[in-house]
């Protein structure tokens, strides 16, 4: 998709500003109209110059809960090193307003980015943009990459495909049933069950299109190998090794002459629900990776770690 062929994009005037006492750094929330619907986007901006500006493409369904409080984390630990960070939801998700044409799909997640990345641009002036993308955002990330040259890119946890993010998806809802049902004696509701009236899946208890699945299933993550673009990908997983699908998209980068680097954070998978509440600020996981992406963003748009 290329940048003239997103949707236009205009900033209602009501917006809310607080400034953290303590670091000086301002986070501005607003609402970002998109062909008639409203993304709300969050920019936080810090104290002194703005040095580069970073673009937060999140993921969708149980990812957009489970990595929220790490990305707001992340976005201020950037505002603190000089980078005016955004992070929106999705039409669609959150607390943005559902599309007019129903379910979400590549190009709605692609037109709701540049939305966002165009307000940092009006807001901050910044010239320079690196972008993150998660999971499933790794594809909208990669997108928005493919058009911005040697733009550093971060890839956490990226999804290969459409079709690898719902199959682990539907595992991890398949593993959440079976323990429900030995928590309740088995009574518990169809966690896979099709609404065919609706057309949809209910999958972690959120409820997936089945237009949204055709549309992004076959998907593939395809980052340009642009020749001295920095990119960084992240591996988040119980084992250090780099997985087979990881190793071969780090091949295929170097090969076309982007500059990789590889995180490695040890953790368990997030979707798996853990026996007790684990306050995520406590995990070092957690620190580990806010303080490797902001290291490495920090050093990959010019300024020194």
């Amino acid at each position: 998709m290329r940048a003239d062929d997103a949707a236009p994009m205009t900033v209602p005037g009501a917006r809310s500003t607080w400034c953290d006492p303590r670091s000086g750094e301002t986070e501005e929330t607003t609402f970002l109209e998109v062909d008639g619907a409203r993304i709300i986007a969050f920019l936080h901006v810090p104290r002194g110059p703005v040095r580069a500006g970073v673009l937060l493409c999140g993921s969708l369904y149980e990812d957009l809960q489970v990595n929220y409080r790490r990305e707001l984390l992340l976005a201020r630990e950037l505002a603190g090193r000089g980078m005016a960070t955004v992070r929106f939801h999705y039409r669609g998700t959150g607390n943005s307003d559902g599309l007019s044409s129903g379910p979400v799909t590549l190009r709605s997640l692609v037109e709701d980015a540049r939305a966002a990345e165009s307000w940092l641009r009006q807001r901050t002036g910044v010239a320079d943009i690196a972008f993150y993308g998660a999971k499933l955002g790794a594809l909208v990330c990669a997108a928005l990459a493919d058009g911005a040259g040697q733009a550093p890119t971060v890839l956490c946890a990226p999804a290969l495909s459409g079709a690898d993010y719902f199959r682990a998806m539907s595992r991890a809802g398949r593993v959440a049933r079976v323990r429900a049902q030995r928590a309740t004696g088995g009574q518990t509701g169809d966690m896979g069950a099709t609404g065919a009236r609706d057309s949809f899946v209910e999958i972690l208890g959120h409820k997936v299109y089945t237009a949204s699945l055709e549309d992004l299933r076959p998907r593939q993550l395809e980052l340009a190998p642009v020749k001295g673009r920095h990119v960084l990908m992240i591996q988040i997983a119980a084992s250090e090794a780099l997985t087979k699908p990881y190793e071969a998209l780090a091949e295929r980068l170097r090969e076309g002459g982007a500059e990789l680097d590889v995180l490695r954070v040890q953790a368990r998978q997030v979707w798996f629900l853990p026996d007790t509440w684990e306050p995520e600020d406590e995990k070092p996981e957690l620190r580990a990776l806010i303080t490797g992406i902001s290291d490495w963003l920090e050093t990959a748009t010019g300024r020194s770690a």
